[in-house]
């Protein structure tokens, strides 16, 4: 079994190490687009923008096959045109339209399981199950939407949004991580209110997927309780806010709440089959994992400030903030580019949207950046 104490000893001994090591020097490693590319991008994504601005309030309703159909036509359009991601030299048709179906089938399933959920909860449930995929394609796997991943995925907006309310009150936050504990176990517990009771479904979902491999099943238990205990120090991480946390202590938590996410996905994506799963796979995911906590930390600059303490807040000036978010570009380069996945040339592919995903925090935070940050980048933006 993959322990709690494995994987914190990998984060210990490799991400923290790697991470302090990196180097905070401007990423002139980043790929440069042309004007032209610029230009052509910028048109696709103009035009494909209000699909998918439209694309999830769209497909939730009753009757989306239609709206399914024309997505599916603006995506093929976007493919072939695109000059971005030139997802048509990389990625085989039959993979898009396995992703695409699976896609599809996921908020489907969505849809019966909780009629009233919205497109900003289930985008929330979409992002971690594209990570499941991404993870699928680079080790090999068939895609699919097992009940686990289904299940994992999401409990996010149910999780994380009672947490994070400011209306539930510490105590109802306490009873609620007391009823994700109970049911991980298996203990008898009955829900209070709806939040609590769609989540104790979801795990109990989860649970079940491996009823009869006893060894699965107490890997699941185990996976589950780990995140949620990186659930529960995201709380204390922002109920110290009044606290001042030392930069070492923002980086434990900062790695503690990432990194899990992303290798339980890794996890359930090898269907849990442990002995073929090597130190070197876990770390990579695990760094995976801060990679793209550190990216939302970026985006949430502004939701942060005063109210939870991370590396990207912790920075007092424009210069601190900006040699912080190059060690993030060095950080996910240099994981991204030495990892040896099943899929070599779908992983080379997914370098650069590693990237991109950095940039489109900057973007989304951009006050907080100079201008001559700003402009040295702009050539390495796709649009």
């Amino acid at each position: 079994m993959i322990t709690q104490e494995k994987l914190l000893g990998i984060c210990k001994d490799k991400i923290v190490p790697s991470w302090n090591s990196t180097p905070n020097t401007f990423p002139s490693f980043l790929r440069e687009y042309t004007k032209k590319e610029q230009e052509v991008n910028g048109a696709a994504f103009k035009k494909l923008r209000p699909t998918f601005a439209n694309a999830l309030p769209s497909l939730l309703r009753k009757n989306s096959k239609r709206y399914a159909q024309l997505l599916r036509e603006e995506l093929k359009t976007f493919v072939e045109t695109e000059c971005l991601f030139y997802l048509r030299d990389n990625v085989p048709p039959s993979s898009l339209n396995n992703f695409e179906e699976k896609f599809l089938f996921f908020i489907e399933k969505t849809k019966s399981f909780d009629g009233r959920i919205g497109s900003a909860e289930l985008w929330q449930a979409l992002r971690n199950y594209l990570i499941y995929c991404v993870i699928q394609l680079m080790e090999g796997r068939a895609l699919d939407t097992r009940d686990t991943i289904f299940a994992f995925s999401l409990l996010y907006p149910y999780t994380d949004n009672f947490i994070d309310s400011c209306r539930r009150t510490k105590k109802e936050k306490e009873n609620f991580n007391n009823l994700v504990r109970m049911t991980i176990l298996e203990k008898d517990i009955k829900p209070k209110n709806r939040s609590e009771k769609k989540t104790k479904s979801l795990l109990q979902t989860a649970l079940d997927e491996y009823e009869g491999c006893a060894k699965k099943k107490e890997q699941t238990k185990s996976l589950l309780m780990d995140m949620q205990d990186a659930q529960e120090n995201s709380m204390n991480q922002k109920s110290e806010k009044k606290k001042t946390l030392t930069y070492e202590q923002i980086l434990e938590l900062s790695v503690n709440k990432g990194c899990y996410s992303v290798v339980i996905d890794y996890l359930f994506a090898m269907d849990l089959e442990t002995d073929k799963i090597t130190d070197n796979e876990l770390e990579f995911y695990l760094a995976f994992g801060l990679m793209l906590q550190l990216v939302d930390d970026i985006q949430d600059i502004s939701e942060d400030m005063g109210k939870s303490q991370t590396l990207m807040t912790l920075a007092k000036n424009e210069k601190e903030l900006e040699d912080a978010t190059n060690k993030l570009f060095h950080f996910t380069h240099t994981y991204m580019t030495r990892y040896l996945s099943k899929n070599q040339k779908i992983q080379d592919f997914f370098v650069p949207l590693a990237e991109l995903a950095v940039l489109s925090a900057i973007m989304r935070s951009s006050k907080y950046y100079s201008k001559e940050y700003l402009q040295g980048l702009k050539k390495h933006f796709p649009a």
